[in-house]
């Protein structure tokens, strides 16, 4: 999945205390080590999510290494009901970007 970011952007200090409690949940769609289509719905902070988008368009990762994995499975696409475990469990909107704050 090619994920593209603006640019590179500097936090503020107390920028960087609010991002240090913000996270992005997205869905992570690909290919696993046999080439067979996969998807995962990845949660990171979003202090992250550049570091996070360079490797994985670099090809393999393991995605826990960055975050929670919230759902996943095989295919190229989620599966009714992971779509809506995710819209009903964590509001997980399928057709913006997903951000909320940790309290």
């Amino acid at each position: 999945m090619a994920v593209k970011l603006q640019e590179k952007y500097e936090f503020s200090h107390k920028e960087k205390r609010l991002a240090d409690k913000t996270f992005v949940l997205m869905l992570i769609q690909g290919e696993d080590e046999n080439g067979q289509p996969n998807y995962a719905y990845l949660g990171i902070k979003a202090t992250v999510l550049e570091e996070v988008s360079q490797k994985l368009n670099r090809g393999k990762v393991n995605l826990a290494s960055f975050g929670k994995v919230f759902r996943q499975g095989k295919g190229a696409e989620p599966t009714e009901e992971d779509k809506q475990y995710m819209e009903d469990t964590y509001f997980f909107n399928h057709d913006k970007i997903n951000v909320g704050v940790l309290n």
